[in-house]
């Protein structure tokens, strides 16, 4: 019984020390991607908005914005029609896309041609 308990408590701080090093790990991860120095005074870019039109290849074409990524994610928010000028929040296989209107949500790639 004695042994028992010994291998158990031998067991349970080795579970200890595993989870407490991936904690440490992660929080210096984090903190690696956080900057600590002290910014210098430099001229600030002028942000410019990115922006794109849908693009379905039909005259008169629609396409669903959706509130997820996916084709069949979430409710649609809007119905966007060939044309229509987006400005572009992020990218990836879905962009996430704001219109005139100020409704954002989620559009394939493949409908979003990027205006140069």
């Amino acid at each position: 019984m004695r042994k028992t308990v010994v291998i158990f408590l031998l067991l349970l701080a080795l579970a200890i020390l595993f989870v407490t090093d991936i904690y440490a790990k992660n929080e210096r991860g984090i903190s690696d991607q956080i900057s600590t120095s002290t910014p210098t005074a430099q001229a600030s870019p002028t942000l410019t908005s990115v922006t794109c039109n849908v693009n379905t290849g039909l005259a008169g074409g629609t396409v669903n914005l959706r509130e997820c990524q996916g084709a069949a994610c979430g409710r649609v928010l809007d119905i966007l029609t060939e044309g229509t000028s987006l400005t572009i929040v992020s990218t990836g296989e879905y962009f996430n896309v704001t219109t005139k209107g100020g409704v954002t949500g989620w559009l394939s790639k493949k409908y979003c041609e990027v205006k140069p």
